[in-house]
């Protein structure tokens, strides 16, 4: 009796299942791995991204996800990877630009993380972490007031942007004013 009653169980669970819509399925897989991804559990995030980009593979949003997992994880070509392909599904997607963006700072090739820090501040002006990746490539250009003009518009949006307290801190070490730095 125990058994049937798990067969049938594991039955009624797999129709309930089977009656989800693909956009539903998406949508589970891509919350679970958003929330295994805030706690830090990159494998079953992974899993989870993955199984949602089965449903939509070219879905930019959950190939970016997949992205900050490897990023996360340490693999940091696989990581570029996943957002170069999501911003090639969507050139509009910010969080991908701006991924990019610093990616391409840290390498130091402002000639590929200007256009699109430019493109995300032209239909966002009031994205901070563009800004203050913009007063990055302003301070590395020694153009010290507009870099202070956007670190100020940065932590005007977002009092809290570390990006824009360390291009801060480099702009006082640059100007030589250590006791501020």
């Amino acid at each position: 009796m125990r058994i049937k009653g798990l067969i049938l169980y594991f039955a009624i669970g797999l129709c309930l299942t089977s009656c989800d819509s693909p956009e539903e399925k998406y949508s589970n897989f891509m919350q679970k791995g958003n929330d295994f991804y805030e706690a830090q559990d990159f494998v079953k995030a992974r899993l989870e991204f993955r199984n949602a980009a089965k449903i939509m593979p070219t879905d930019h949003k959950v190939i970016y996800h997949l992205g900050l997992v490897e990023e996360a994880d340490g693999n940091l070509q696989k990581a570029l990877s996943a957002y170069l392909t999501a911003e090639q599904q969507n050139p509009d997607f910010e969080p991908a630009s701006l991924k990019l963006a610093q990616f391409y700072l840290t390498a130091n090739m402002h000639n590929e993380a200007t256009p699109r820090i430019e493109r995300v501040l032209k239909a966002n002006p009031d994205n901070a972490m563009a800004h203050a990746l913009k007063a990055s490539i302003l301070l590395k250009q020694k153009n010290y007031a507009q870099s202070q003009h956007e670190i100020d518009v940065a932590l005007k949006i977002d009092p809290e942007n570390i990006i824009a307290y360390s291009v801060q801190t480099g702009l006082y070490l640059a100007k030589e004013q250590y006791a501020l730095a």
